[in-house]
């Protein structure tokens, strides 16, 4: 088990990585009592890339907000590389 507070950091360590191809999204997720974290990085040095990672957390946060509405989510918070799902 990882905790909540250093996914972000496992992440990044996993995209510096020569196991991945550079742009390859690193999705790394852990959860604590009632939340879920979704931490994202892309893999490689190139911060040119096209990917824009907090328009895909963006767009996850939302799919997921409106879907797990019906099964009493407190809110969906947001950050450019990360997702928190707060549950009741």
């Amino acid at each position: 088990n990882v905790k909540d507070t250093i996914i972000g950091t496992l992440a990044s360590i996993l995209s510096f990585s020569s196991m991945y191809k550079e742009g390859t999204v690193i999705v790394a997720m852990a959860y604590n009592e009632n939340k879920i974290k979704v931490s994202t990085r892309m893999a490689g040095r190139n911060p040119e890339s096209p990917r824009n990672l907090k328009e895909l957390m963006n767009s996850l946060s939302n799919a997921l907000y409106r879907k797990l509405l019906s099964i009493s989510v407190v809110e969906v918070l947001s950050k450019p590389k990360e997702i928190i799902v707060q549950i009741r």
